[in-house]
């Protein structure tokens, strides 16, 4: 319906939907039915199927450190299993932004440490 009206900026897989192959799929179907808008997947930390490096709740040292390197994501490496290693990482991640997609929030009773 809205596919072609300019409220359409970045398409999105979703919201914390794991990770995998089904990802990938989405991400080239996607690329392929329109080449022109950038896909955010924000669970995908630095993988291929993400045109937008997404944080959640980075700290401001890991926002920092993200944009060192001439660019390159080297904050990615100290998350663990969430983030692929350096080796592992595509050549192209310098390319791409960081868009934090959550830093704090409140819910039901809790303030979402905004003091």
């Amino acid at each position: 319906r809205d596919r072609n009206h300019a409220c359409v900026v970045i398409w999105s897989l979703g919201n914390e939907a794991g990770r995998g192959p089904t990802l990938q799929l989405l991400y080239d179907c996607l690329k392929a039915l329109d080449p022109t808008r950038p896909v955010q997947y924000e669970s995908c930390g630095a993988l291929r199927y993400t045109d937008i490096i997404c944080p959640m709740y980075p700290s401001v040292a890991k926002l920092r450190s993200m944009g060192s390197a001439e660019g390159q994501c080297v904050a990615y490496s100290a998350n663990g299993r969430r983030y692929p290693s350096p080796a592992e990482r595509p050549s192209r991640i310098g390319a791409r932004p960081v868009v934090m997609c959550e830093y704090q929030h409140a819910m039901g009773n809790s303030n979402g440490n905004f003091d």
